[in-house]
């Protein structure tokens, strides 16, 4: 089995074993269940690109009474975050 469809296997036995009533066609499965774990395995992904960012001061974290952080870039940083895009498009 290539690489790919271990990974996608892994994620449909991981799926079914977290909602043992599960059952859906071809089509579902493809796009709510596989869909439901890329988004749960992005998110430790992103969670740690935005901590990163954060410690280099290009984004912000705005944080308001009883609401979830919001993210914002650093407008003061926009020239070092402009050479940072540049030099990362020629690689």
């Amino acid at each position: 089995m290539a690489d790919e469809e271990q990974v996608i296997a892994y994620n449909i036995l991981s799926y079914l074993s977290k909602h043992k009533e599960a059952q859906d066609t071809l089509e579902g499965i493809a796009q709510w269940w596989l869909l439901q774990q890329t988004v749960e395995q992005h998110l430790l992904h992103v969670k740690k690109a935005l901590a990163m960012l954060i410690e280099q001061n290009l984004v912000l974290v705005l944080e308001g009474k009883g609401t979830e952080a919001r993210y914002v870039i650093n407008s003061e940083k926009s020239a070092e975050i402009s050479k940072l895009l540049e030099s990362k498009s020629n690689l």
